[in-house]
């Protein structure tokens, strides 16, 4: 399974926590959590993935791990991931303001909540 394809399928309302979130999607993708590499904390990772997960999060939180992830350790395929399990978020405003932040820079992003999906910038569901 690919990442779109556990994002489509993660269920917000499981979890009440990051590391239940990162464990979930480590059990989707058959890979590890909570990776140490040269000392950098990969929340989810597998081969050539890592995965950097917030947890009810302001839109700027763990952009500056993600980008050590793909510029540091070099990892080609980084993805920072924001996901609400209550309260509400403007899905569209919170994604723009991820993409202003990771333009350019090769890291993938989703927002993810009980109202929809967001994913590189566009609205899913």
């Amino acid at each position: 399974m690919n990442v779109i394809d556990a994002l489509l399928r993660l269920k917000v309302n499981l979890c009440d926590n990051e590391r239940c979130v990162q464990r979930y999607l480590a059990s989707l993708l058959g890979a590890d959590v909570n990776v140490i590499i040269n000392g950098y904390e990969v929340d989810v990772y597998g081969v050539g993935l890592a995965i950097e997960v917030k947890v009810n999060p302001r839109p700027y939180d763990g952009v500056g791990q993600a980008i050590a992830l793909k510029r540091v350790l070099g990892i080609s395929n980084v993805w920072l991931i924001h996901v609400f399990l209550r309260g509400y978020v403007d899905l569209s405003k919170h994604c723009g303001d991820l993409n202003l932040m990771l333009k350019g820079l090769d890291i993938n992003y989703a927002v993810v909540s009980n109202d929809g999906l967001c994913l590189n910038g566009v609205l899913l569901k």
